[in-house]
C-alpha cells in the first residue's frame, strides 16, 4: 500500500486553495503549454491534465482538474524540479493532491519542519496560466 493511500487526510485540494500562497516568483517563471488529455479516475471520476514545460530547465509540470471545470474543482499536481521534490510533495500528498512519484518516502523534516502546504515556482505559473487562459 502506498504511503499517500495510507495517510489521506482530506480528499484533494481546490485549485483556488494552491493558489494561496503564490509568491511573486511566477512572474519570471517561463512557461510553455504543451498538451491537454481527458481521461477518468476511478475515485474521482473523469479529469483533464494540462502539461507544461517551465523554467530555464524544461521541468515537466502537471495540472488535472477533477470534476466541473472551475476553481473550487479538486486538482492534482506535480512538477519534476527538486523544490517540488524534496519541500512540497510529501505535504500534498497527504491531501492526495499529488504522489510520491519518484520521491523519498519521507517528510521534508528540512526544508519544510512545520509541513506548510504550497506549490513551486512552476506549478505556481500552470496555475497562473490556467486562470488565466482557460478561467480556472
Amino acid at each position: 500500500m502506498r504511503l499517500s493511500q495510507t495517510l489521506l487526510l482530506e480528499r484533494p485540494m481546490a485549485l483556488y486553495q494552491l493558489r494561496r500562497n503564490i509568491g511573486s516568483e511566477v512572474k519570471q517563471t517561463a512557461i510553455t503549454y504543451k498538451k491537454e488529455r481527458r481521461a477518468t479516475n476511478a475515485k474521482y471520476g473523469k479529469f483533464r491534465e494540462f502539461s507544461f514545460e517551465t523554467g530555464e530547465e524544461g521541468y515537466n509540470t502537471r495540472v488535472r482538474v477533477y470534476g466541473q471545470q472551475s476553481s473550487r474543482s479538486p486538482a492534482w499536481v506535480h512538477c519534476t524540479c527538486p523544490n517540488f521534490r524534496y519541500v512540497w510533495d510529501w505535504v500534498l500528498t497527504q491531501r492526495e493532491t499529488s504522489d510520491l512519484y519518484r520521491t523519498r518516502n519521507k517528510p521534508p523534516d528540512v526544508r519544510n519542519p512545520q509541513r506548510k502546504r504550497g506549490v513551486c515556482k512552476h506549478v505556481a505559473a500552470a496555475l497562473e496560466w490556467l486562470k488565466k487562459e482557460r478561467g480556472l
